[in-house]
């Protein structure tokens, strides 16, 4: 063989063998940065946000602030696979701390849409809406423009 078909079949090997990003680093990567609330209904009821209020993600840690004041922050573990996605947050700082509760999330361009269980023990969400008496949250944010 001449050497540049080595050079060819090594490149072909490398491209099958080589680490692929798996799809919890490809769901991190599409909530990656700083997100705006717009909306948030907690037991089928809308709620009036506080203003201001950013989540920022980096790699699988999260934070919501509102200012300079961190309201809740912890980690997530994301899986894209699922139909809905799948997310579950450990709390490490807010009322939750200790806690992690499963939840389901969908990015849309500029636009994620996040419902949680109310509770630790609850089922995960199903669809992007809360019901009276569950607790559960269902937040809208927009991506903050750098």
């Amino acid at each position: 063989m001449r050497p540049c078909v080595h050079i060819l079949l090594g490149l072909i090997v490398v491209g099958f063998i080589a680490p692929r990003a798996s799809k919890a680093d490809e769901a991190k990567n599409e909530l990656e940065g700083t997100w705006n609330m717009v909306s948030v209904e907690r037991d089928g009821r809308a709620i009036r946000p506080q203003t201001n209020l950013k989540m920022t993600y980096t790699g699988d840690k999260f934070v919501l602030k509102a200012g300079d004041d961190v309201v809740v922050a912890g980690t997530v573990k994301l899986d894209s696979a699922k139909k809905p996605k799948t997310i579950d947050t450990t709390y490490t700082e807010g009322p939750n701390k200790g806690q992690t509760l499963k939840g389901i999330y969908e990015v849309d361009g500029d636009t994620a849409k996040f419902c949680r269980a109310g509770e630790p023990d609850q089922d995960r969400p199903t669809e992007f809406k809360t019901k009276a008496g569950s607790g559960g949250l269902f937040s809208v944010y927009k991506r903050a423009k750098p």
